[in-house]
């Protein structure tokens, strides 16, 4: 619906980081929801996909570790919360240098379209009839601009590769080291808004049904009134045992996922070597091209024919 073909680019590379991510994580590639989304083609897959999963248990039923997973915890609880406030901090750099990169190769393909119109001015040139009134000499600075607007073309056409390249090298892979680091942020505030208020609000429930108990016992409450509070209590500490497992399960998985976030930080220098490497071989391959604009202008447009030092 949308014809706007730097958005569509956009959404494309968004949704090939986001495969990426999903078919790299350790434990998301297996699973059976992902395999059926990657590899069915029937019709309706939308539709299909939900009532097929709709009834599929979480991780935390499936997975072996979820009664275990206290025991899979650092010592030090406060390492989590400080690599979490460590891994947002993270998200203002790498979003800095993600957009830093995203200006440079900006300005690459600024400087190829200017080049590009540049060339098309001289061709322009070259194709004038103004040599019939100025004689030979402006004839011979048609040939000049004709060579010119040939090596200024190819100027754009490296620059605008070379643009490209380092969309793929380095912006790509900082905008995919940014969603990671950006998901992991997210993943946290869902579980601090999610999990752990689910967990004090059971905990702030069974505080109450305590309280009113030892109110009832107080205040001589028939028997039978204190039997059905003492059942809804035992419900209620059931779904806080759950709740705390489920609550150590997630503290589990938020530290394994900080320890794939420390991995994909080791591609940071992969990524700034790749940066290096190009900007060496662009400016390289630039200068290149000038160098051969040069003897172009010495052949068919000499100074004499211009202004020396201001001077006709």
């Amino acid at each position: 619906m949308v014809s706007d073909a730097h958005f569509l680019e956009s959404r494309r590379r968004g949704l090939h980081r986001w495969l990426t991510l999903v078919c790299r994580h350790p434990t998301i590639c297996h699973d059976a929801l992902v395999a059926f989304f990657l590899t069915d083609h029937g019709p309706d897959i939308q539709h299909r996909i939900r009532d097929i999963f709709r009834r599929a248990p979480d991780e935390f039923m499936t997975s072996d570790l979820a009664a275990t997973a206290k025991n899979l915890l650092p010592a030090d609880h406060g390492e989590i919360a400080s690599s979490r406030e460590q891994i947002r901090s993270l998200v203002q750099v790498i979003g800095k240098l993600k957009l830093l990169a995203e200006a440079d190769i900006e300005r690459q393909n600024s400087y190829a379209k200017d080049s590009e119109d540049f060339a098309a001015q001289l061709k322009i040139l070259s194709a004038s009839s103004i040599g019939q009134i100025f004689g030979s000499q402006w004839t011979s600075m048609q040939k000049g601009f004709t060579a010119l607007s040939r090596e200024l073309y190819s100027l754009s056409n490296k620059s605008q590769q070379n643009a490209n390249v380092e969309q793929i090298t380095v912006c790509e892979r900082l905008a995919l080291l940014l969603d990671v680091l950006i998901s992991h942020k997210d993943l946290c505030e869902r579980l601090e808004k999610g999990l752990a208020h689910d967990h004090q609000q059971a905990l702030a429930k069974m505080l109450s049904l305590k309280k009113r108990k030892i109110q009832g016992v107080i205040r001589g409450t028939d028997t039978e009134s204190v039997e059905q509070l003492e059942a809804k209590m035992l419900t209620q500490e059931s779904v806080i045992s759950n709740m705390e497992l489920r609550s150590d399960f997630s503290l589990y998985c938020v530290h394994m996922e900080t320890q794939l976030v420390y991995a994909y930080l080791e591609t940071l220098s992969s990524i700034l070597n790749s940066l290096v490497s190009l900007r060496i071989r662009s400016h390289s391959e630039l200068a290149d091209i000038w160098k051969q604009v040069q003897p172009v202008i010495q052949e068919y447009l000499p100074i004499e024919y211009g202004v020396v030092n201001g001077k006709a």
